[in-house]
């Protein structure tokens, strides 16, 4: 068998990591598929349909199916585990990336009404191993609030990595304000993110619209 035309389709990571990780070039049309990038691509498909079972934020987005606009505008709670000192909930994140395929663990943390993520993930083919902190609102001061994110990765092509970044919300109204992202990453993958080293600098507009 042989792939043709695979932008768009999954199996073009599955073809760019092969052709990376085992250095060998991708087959022409009319000439057999190696066994090794066949099996790949199964795992990878496999593992992505799993991963997503495991979340239970899919299954709490099934429910929202049924629910009402003028039921709290449809806005559903997650389902955590704890009281409002302190509660917690577990979620998965399935990603491909240039290093092959990412399986993410989130923690979603509440500590007294303040919300905090902790994620470790795992790839493969090559070595991919890293731990990622969110705090999207470590300080809250009016319309403004500041968050801080930090990562740390073992990468087999590109070694030990790390970043870290503020940000900061600003509304100028109650429908309208702006964000702000500065930061700095080592050579690495990381989701959203470029590989190079150096600077990150982000921004956006935030608004609110009436239900």
């Amino acid at each position: 068998m042989t792939w043709i035309q695979t932008m768009g389709d999954p199996v073009e990571s599955a073809l760019l990591t092969y052709r990376n990780y085992y250095d060998m070039p991708i087959p022409p049309e009319g000439e057999n598929v190696d066994e090794r990038l066949i099996n790949y691509y199964r795992e990878l498909s496999f593992m992505s349909l799993l991963w997503t079972a495991l979340d239970p934020a899919f299954y709490e987005s099934l429910m929202g199916f049924r629910t009402k606009m003028h039921d709290n505008f449809g806005i559903i709670s997650p389902k955590m585990i704890g009281n409002d000192n302190f509660s917690w909930m577990y979620g998965t994140l399935f990603n491909i990336s240039p290093l092959g395929y990412e399986l993410h663990f989130l923690n979603h943390i509440r500590l007294k009404g303040n919300y905090a993520c902790v994620s470790f993930h795992y790839g493969r083919p090559f070595d991919n191993m890293g731990v990622s902190i969110h705090l999207p609102q470590l300080y809250r001061s009016g319309r403004m609030a500041f968050g801080a994110n930090a990562d740390y990765w073992y990468q087999e092509p590109f070694g030990h990595g790390a970043g870290a970044s503020l940000s900061m919300d600003a509304m100028f109204t109650e429908k309208f304000g702006a964000s702000l992202t500065t930061g700095w990453k080592s050579r690495g993958y990381l989701l959203g993110m470029p590989v190079a080293s150096g600077p990150v600098i982000r921004g956006g507009i935030l608004f609110r619209i009436p239900w």
